[in-house]
């Protein structure tokens, strides 16, 4: 394995929409943040799943609300090496729940990708793990010509 991945997905201030049904063959709770929301056939969520794990990128800790237990469990479903790591609620920060799971998984000595929900960012996995490794710094931050990237 190259590197494992943290995807953290919180409800961003006016993101919710309300839809009825299921996005994805995934369920869905009533109010969806952008990063869960079907576009083309899949969420960003979902895309981004399936091109880290196309890069050999394992495993991929989901951090979400319980609020979205049913859609995380449908991509573990789907994917394999995915697993949920729930927060209590929509209202209670991920950073903590996030910062626990950073403290696990970088015992592994392996990179850790974190990539917080939302637009979806198609970036080359493999240059950014040799990029990363020949600055040898212990942390980037990835940006485009319009500022940092949630990634």
């Amino acid at each position: 394995m190259l590197a494992s991945a943290v995807l953290i997905i919180e409800q961003a201030v006016n993101d919710a929409v309300t839809l009825d049904g299921v996005a994805s063959g995934l369920a869905v709770p009533a109010e969806v943040p952008m990063g869960c929301r079907e576009v083309l056939g899949e969420s960003s969520v979902e895309r981004t799943v399936k091109r880290l794990q196309h890069a050999g990128v394992a495993p991929i800790s989901v951090v979400a609300p319980n609020e979205l237990s049913d859609f995380v469990y449908g991509l573990s479903q789907k994917y394999r090496d995915v697993s949920f790591v729930p927060t209590p609620s929509w209202k209670t920060s991920s950073w903590k729940t996030t910062n626990d799971l950073w403290q696990r998984l970088t015992k592994s000595g392996e990179p850790i990708l974190v990539i917080k929900s939302g637009a979806y960012v198609e970036f080359d996995v493999a240059n950014l793990l040799q990029f990363h490794q020949a600055r040898g710094e212990d942390t980037i931050r990835l940006h485009d010509s319009q500022g940092p990237l949630d990634l």
